[in-house]
């Protein structure tokens, strides 16, 4: 609905328990006007006490890179890339670059790609949409960014109760982006499951 209301050239995607710094769009619109390939910004997220959130940056969480989450992996082994791609570890919190995924709070692109690609995907009740959105930029042949010189604080779980829906939500999500986006082998199909479920189970325990 507010996607068809608007008229300017860019389109932010803002989660309702987040603040935006002064410079946010100005800084975000300068950066945007220097790509030619531009997909989705992201910028640096902090909670409430400062704390910078890992999530504004991610990678494509297929079940291996979703495993190397779950067991923490990438904790172990914090210099390689691979069991680092959830949290995009092949960039530090304060460089800019290209990532896969960036997070519904905040989501910066133009208009016209929102509607080149045909928005978020309505099956998804909330979790998963992020993730789906920020895949099919990229299947377009478009950039995802995340740009930490600005940043905005998000209020993390405060526009969502965490109610007894929520683990049901979430793993839905995840069921819907490993079927729509993947071709799953019986084998795949599994540690799908597996990791949906962990994934739905550090959500609710975070």
């Amino acid at each position: 609905i507010g996607v068809g209301k608007a008229s300017g050239k860019f389109l932010c995607i803002l989660n309702p328990d987040t603040v935006v710094a002064e410079d946010t769009f100005e800084k975000l619109i300068a950066f945007a006007e220097t790509k030619k390939n531009l997909g989705i910004v992201g910028c640096k997220l902090i909670d409430g006490t400062g704390k910078f959130l890992p999530e504004s940056k991610r990678g494509i969480p297929t079940p291996m890179v979703s495993f190397s989450k779950i067991f923490s992996l990438y904790k172990l082994f914090p210099k390689n890339r691979f069991f680092g791609r959830y949290y995009a570890s092949h960039l530090s919190e304060n460089q800019t670059g290209n990532v896969e995924v960036l997070v519904g709070a905040f989501m910066f692109l133009e208009r016209k790609m929102y509607l080149e690609i045909g928005g978020f995907d309505e099956r998804y009740f909330m979790y998963g949409e992020d993730i789906d959105f920020s895949f099919s930029m990229l299947k377009s042949n478009r950039e995802n960014f995340y740009f930490p010189e600005t940043t905005i604080i998000h209020y993390k779980g405060e526009s969502t109760p965490r109610d007894k829906k929520y683990l049901k939500r979430f793993q839905q999500g995840m069921d819907l982006f490993y079927e729509k986006n993947f071709s799953p082998s019986v084998f795949f199909k599994y540690f799908m499951k597996v990791g949906s479920f962990g994934f739905s189970l550090m959500k609710t325990v975070r």
